[in-house]
């Protein structure tokens, strides 16, 4: 069997160690080494690729060594980081080690040393992985909390692996980043994570999109009385009203340049000011953020912060889009139908059976908001007992009475031309399914009247 190939990052501003560290460790393990010399280019080389292993110097030009070490154990925490510094204090090798670090060598490190402790701490990433996936084995079957998820309704297998993602990382202390469109649950996430944490205090929501740099610090931090003009009394902060249990901070990535420091410096510190106090309070808060940005492409535009970046991703989860979830749409049109004839004081409707098939097609780009807001309306005007289907045609841009077209080259025309056969017909129309429904099979079937195996059958007889 060959060796695997292994990644290892080296960081340290003395050029001739960087050398000597590329010669000993490319010599046992060829290509295996990446060097740099800054803390900045360290985070863009982890934020680009893997890494298998860390070899991390203290005494870094551009940010603390024992900064960057506590950065890249809360975002990598399987990969093993090893401190190579010239300090020789015990109390600063502890320190490394209680931050995250697997080893530490003292400068000047020999050869053997060198290869014996990355050696080590390779094995360590081996036997890391193979817990690690036995893990999430043992978790995909059954959920520790299932009444946390409750409020979510779905039957995706998807948001499956993000309910037991979120029961592993929920009592962690490090951030839980949330990324999804808009109108994809974030909030309802954030819910479920705060039950599955089990911390005692509160949930506390704060949306921080168009808020300015001094209305984040006064909404988070509180102030002083007298601190600003009108400020008559003191109060308390967000970070405050949820100590002992859960912020969540939406919409993240709208944070300016000068939001995205301070929010780092209590993320990094456990503490921070009130405005117009000078002693700090400190906090034990769980943090749960959420955005529907890119941030990756945020921070290579330079507008989001590389360290917070770092600092906010530990744990991260992504939720789809409704879109991609179209084996979800049946439990949801009940579902809704039932909130708004409640909310109404009507029956709960009916609907027909094409209902299901036109949705599937349909992008959906307000994803379940979208799909709620079409269903309050058609229980809203309905005649009878049967869900009004008008407001749902008007919003997806269908005619009365017509079938979802997009555009003219949807329609069907043969003038002039052969006609295909029934069997190409089926062909084209199973291609045109799958299109609409951007692959998903589910929904490709639901448009097409069939059942999902009897789709993948004949996929699968087209070889």
């Amino acid at each position: 069997m060959n060796a695997p190939r292994w990644r290892i990052l080296a960081v340290d501003d003395d050029q001739a160690q960087r050398l000597f560290t590329k010669t000993v460790i490319e010599k046992r393990w060829p290509g295996a080494l990446t060097a740099c010399g800054t803390a900045q280019e360290a985070m863009s080389a982890l934020l680009s690729q893997s890494f298998d292993a860390l070899l991390l110097d203290l005494g870094l030009p551009d940010m603390s060594g024992t900064e960057l070490l506590s950065l890249v154990a809360g975002a990598h925490p399987s990969m093993p980081i090893i401190v190579v510094s010239s300090d020789d204090q015990i109390t600063t090798a502890v320190h490394c080690l209680r931050q995250g670090a697997y080893g530490y060598l003292v400068k000047p490190v020999t050869e053997q040393g060198l290869v014996d402790e990355v050696e080590a701490a390779l094995l360590a990433t081996s036997n890391y992985g193979e817990h690690a996936r036995l893990n999430r084995h043992l978790l995909d079957d059954e959920l520790e909390y299932p009444e946390a998820f409750a409020p979510i309704v779905t039957h995706s297998p998807v948001m499956l692996r993000i309910f037991n993602y979120i029961e592993a990382v929920a009592p962690s202390k490090r951030p839980l980043l949330v990324l999804g469109a808009s109108g994809t649950g974030k909030e309802l996430i954030a819910a479920a994570a705060h039950h599955c944490s089990r911390r005692s205090g509160k949930l506390v929501s704060v949306n921080l999109a168009g808020v300015d740099d001094e209305h984040m610090a006064d909404t988070l931090f509180g102030h002083e009385r007298g601190a600003f003009s009108g400020a008559t009394d003191s109060r308390a902060g967000m970070i405050a009203a949820a100590e002992g249990g859960t912020l969540f901070l939406d919409e993240i990535g709208d944070l300016s340049a000068a939001s995205q420091v301070k929010l780092l410096r209590w993320l990094q510190e456990d503490e921070y000011y009130p405005l117009g106090s000078d002693s700090p309070k400190r906090s034990d808060v769980k943090v749960i953020l959420a955005t529907q940005q890119n941030l990756r492409a945020a921070v290579d535009e330079g507008r989001f912060r590389l360290d917070l970046y770092y600092r906010i991703s530990g744990h991260r989860l992504e939720l789809p889009p409704l879109q991609h979830r179209p084996e979800d749409l049946p439990a949801l049109v009940r579902h809704f139908s039932a909130l708004a004839a409640k909310d109404l004081g009507r029956p709960a409707p009916s609907y027909p059976d094409s209902l299901i098939p036109l949705l599937a097609a349909y992008p959906f780009p307000g994803n379940i908001r979208e799909l709620q807001a079409m269903i309050m309306d058609g229980v809203a005007t309905m005649d009878g007992t049967q869900l009004d289907l008008r407001p749902i045609h008007q919003a997806i841009g269908m005619n009365e009475g017509s079938r979802a077209v997009s555009n003219e080259a949807d329609l069907v025309h043969f003038p002039g031309q052969a006609l295909p056969t029934l069997s190409q017909v089926q062909e084209l129309l199973v291609d045109e399914a799958l299109r609409r429904t951007d692959g998903q099979q589910v929904g490709a079937a639901q448009l097409l009247g069939i059942s999902r195996q009897a789709l993948n059958k004949r996929l699968r007889n087209r070889g």
